[in-house]
C-alpha cells in the first residue's frame, strides 16, 4: 500500500513512500530467507541444494521491484525510464512465478526421491511409505 501511493509521488516525496513500503519487504525477505534456512538442515543434499536455489531467486526476485519502483529517482519521467521500469518488473514477476514455480517443481521431484517407495503385486503402482 505505502508504495502504491508513492507511485504518484515525485522527488523526496517518492523516496519516503518508498523506504517506508521497504521497510516491511525487507522483513518479509528476512524472515523467509531464515525460516528456509532452518529447513535445511533436515533434509536430503538434493534437496538443500533445491532449498538454496529458491532461496537465491526469492532474494533476487524480490530485490527487483524496489530497483523499478526506483527508476524515476535516477533521471526524468521519460518513457526510457517508464519502459527500463516496467522491463525490470516484468523481469522479477517472470523470476518470482514461472521460474520459481519450475524450481518448486523440481524441489518436490527431488523430495519424493527421499521417501521409500514400497511395490505391491502391481508394480506399476508404487505406494509411498513413510519414513520409519
Amino acid at each position: 500500500i505505502l508504495g502504491y501511493v508513492g507511485e504518484f509521488e515525485q522527488g523526496g516525496a517518492r523516496v519516503v513512500w518508498g523506504v517506508l513500503s521497504t521497510l516491511p519487504f525487507l522483513y518479509i525477505v528476512f524472515v523467509l530467507w531464515g525460516e528456509l534456512a532452518a529447513v535445511l538442515r533436515f533434509e536430503s543434499e538434493g534437496v538443500r541444494a533445491r532449498f538454496s536455489q529458491l532461496r537465491w531467486l526469492l532474494l533476487i526476485s524480490w530485490s527487483l521491484h524496489p530497483v523499478s519502483y526506483a527508476m524515476p529517482l535516477f533521471g526524468s519521467s521519460s518513457a526510457d525510464i517508464f519502459v527500463s521500469s516496467q522491463l525490470i518488473h516484468s523481469t522479477a514477476d517472470i523470476l518470482a512465478k514461472a521460474v520459481f514455480s519450475l524450481l518448486l517443481y523440481a524441489l518436490a521431484y527431488e523430495k519424493t526421491l527421499d521417501v521409500p517407495m514400497v511395490y505391491t503385486e502391481d508394480s506399476r503402482n508404487p505406494v509411498f511409505s513413510p519414513a520409519d
